[in-house]
């Protein structure tokens, strides 16, 4: 848990930064966003440590009561600043007033009354050979939930795994008929999986590392969830493992600029309130890992009570050491 506790301190620290070359001029950004007022490193100190206060506070709530880890955060009021995300998300849903022109599913394929497929957009997708296809409609038919409507490769996508080969399957009802049946399709994304990059150096620091890179994303989705993607399974193919997950109808992607950039981030409050929330639906996460007892809440609120301004300190640090290694990477590239 401390990795993801940590990670998620560090991109604090980093979205201030990159916000103060935002309003600059220094990072490309919408135009409105140059002069306004940013998130300082006081900021990311205070966010960070609200971070670690409503997380620290959702395992205390778990240990009186471990129904909690039953709740998700679910909505949002007028002035917090996830509010229109939240909003947004919400009219990309199935029933919502944008699913049609939106939603992740309708800005990826182009239909008619009696067809489906995915669009001709060579940035983010690649049709596949007749071979490549067939293939992969035979090997993956059994993990899905209905009939596969179209395959693509996906282009550009991932962080970590942005190298690694991955797939996205149009699946909907055989006999598709148009408008009424497109809340019926979803993506279902095929992606080759591969061990975790710290795993180089602690291997052998649990025996749940052991397990294939797959089998163990599947163990952790269906963990932490409260409710696991419509399709989550793993399968082996090509001498490879692969993932196959459902992508959601209602998916909001939150820039930096968003939380940190703006009066809202700054002057009321916004950066603190995002950083709380992700607290809460962090340990919401991590403590439905074990559903038997209470015991991981427990270490973590004696830990926090003991550690958490070094940890705090420690995350400080290394967003300097990111920011060094990000400035050392582009010197490397340019000679």
């Amino acid at each position: 848990a401390v990795w993801d506790i940590s990670r998620f301190a560090v991109s604090l620290g980093l979205a201030a930064g990159y916000g103060q070359k935002v309003v600059s001029g220094e990072m490309p950004s919408d135009e409105k966003n140059i002069g306004k007022k940013a998130a300082t490193e006081d900021d990311a100190k205070e966010a960070i440590a609200a971070f670690f206060d409503a997380y620290t506070r959702c395992c205390q709530q778990s240990i009186a009561s471990t129904s909690i880890t039953n709740q998700a955060l679910e909505q949002f009021d007028l002035k917090h600043i996830l509010f229109k995300p939240w909003q947004k998300a919400l009219r990309r849903s199935a029933d919502g007033d944008d699913f049609l022109t939106k939603s992740r599913l309708a800005k990826a394929v182009d239909w008619t009354d009696t067809h489906i497929s995915f669009k001709n957009d060579p940035e983010k997708f690649q049709p596949l050979n007749k071979d490549l296809y067939g293939e992969i409609a035979h090997h993956f038919a059994p993990y899905v939930d209905d009939h596969i409507l179209d395959i693509t490769a996906r282009l550009g996508s991932g962080t970590g795994s942005l190298n690694l080969s991955r797939f996205y399957l149009l699946v909907g009802p055989r006999d598709f008929s148009g408008e009424q049946d497109l809340a019926l399709c979803h993506i279902i994304e095929v992606k080759q999986q591969r061990k975790a990059a710290p795993l180089y150096h602690f291997e052998d620091m649990s025996p749940v590392n052991r397990l294939n890179p797959a089998h163990l994303t599947i163990q952790c989705q269906r963990r932490m969830q409260r409710n696991p993607d419509l399709v989550l399974d793993e399968v082996l193919w090509r001498d490879a493992y692969w993932l196959t997950r459902s992508r959601h109808h209602a998916k909001v992607g939150i820039d930096p600029e968003d939380i940190v950039v703006g009066k809202k981030a700054t002057e009321k409050g916004g950066f603190v309130q995002y950083a709380v929330c992700c607290g809460k639906a962090l340990a919401l996460a991590h403590c439905r890992g074990d559903r038997r007892s209470t015991r991981f809440e427990q270490k973590i609120v004696e830990a926090m009570k003991k550690g958490q301004e070094q940890l705090i300190q420690s995350c400080l640090a290394y967003t300097e050491q990111v920011k060094e290694d990000t400035q050392h990477l582009r010197q490397l590239i340019a000679q």
